[in-house]
């Protein structure tokens, strides 16, 4: 999800700027309940199994590069004290601002919760669904601005022991380079014992949103390997890759999931 300067995506007529982004037009894109596909599902997937794993002491969570979302936070809910929200453009974050503050203009993501809570196996109804609106709403404690192209990427911030990032650098920039500068700067964010669950897309050269095309990066497993331990991962970490042959026509057919631990 977009986070980022337009400056680092490589001139093509063909790729739209980030000043013509339309956050609106991105979550009817993605998000609507007909357009859910292999790429929400099955990260949604990925997410509730990981955080179950890590289920302990509650954790303050950063969703970083959020776009206009929820789509990270939604799991996240019931096992943070509280998650701080990050995008780099301000359109995302009034999006997101106006859904915790229910706004008549806000995005309904009651399908998503209702889809998130089945794959947790909980119960569903509309009672679980408004449960989960409130306490997501609850934890929700911040929403500030981002810039994974640089050091720090969010100025001020403390380190986080678990951060989570969906769809984000990697769909930033069509410059590999400039996608394992982001990452060095994501990273650089985890605590000393911290936790980074990652999705992004595999084999993406560019991405759709309505009738424009936005950079992505083009990176598979062994791009990600080795950014990792550019970055000083060398075993602690997992990729798991999946098909996602239903979203072609938005531009990607593949997906990664990435776990990351630090020490």
């Amino acid at each position: 999800m977009p986070t980022t300067d337009q400056a680092t995506a490589e001139p093509n007529k063909d790729i739209a700027e980030w000043g013509t982004w339309d956050a609106d037009e991105y979550l009817n894109t993605y998000f609507s309940a007909s357009a859910l596909g292999t790429d929400s599902f099955e990260a949604w997937k990925f997410l509730a199994r990981e955080l179950k794993a890590l289920e302990g002491t509650p954790k303050k969570i950063l969703d970083f590069g959020a776009g206009p979302t929820l789509f990270g936070t939604i799991p996240c809910a019931q096992y943070a004290t509280e998650i701080h929200v990050c995008d780099y453009l301000e359109c995302n974050l009034e999006a997101i601002q106006r859904w915790v503050d229910q706004d008549q203009n806000m995005f309904d993501w009651g399908n998503c919760i209702s889809e998130v809570l089945k794959i947790e196996g909980a119960e569903i109804s509309e009672e679980s669904v408004t449960a989960r609106e409130k306490l997501l709403r609850s934890k929700i404690t911040k929403l500030q601005k981002c810039d994974a192209g640089k050091s720090p990427a969010i100025e001020g911030a403390e380190k986080y022991s678990l951060i989570i990032s969906t769809y984000c650098v990697d769909s930033a920039t069509n410059s590999k380079e400039t996608w394992q500068l982001y990452m060095k700067n994501l990273l650089a964010l985890l605590d000393d014992s911290g936790v980074m669950l990652l999705t992004a897309l595999r084999n993406c050269k560019d991405y759709k949103v309505g009738d424009a095309s936005f950079p992505c990066a083009d990176i598979d497993e062994h791009d990600m390997e080795e950014v990792l331990k550019m970055n000083g991962f060398t075993n602690q970490y997992t990729i798991e890759i999946c098909e996602a042959l239903d979203c072609e026509e938005e531009g990607f057919t593949g997906l990664m999931f990435v776990k990351i631990q630090k020490n």
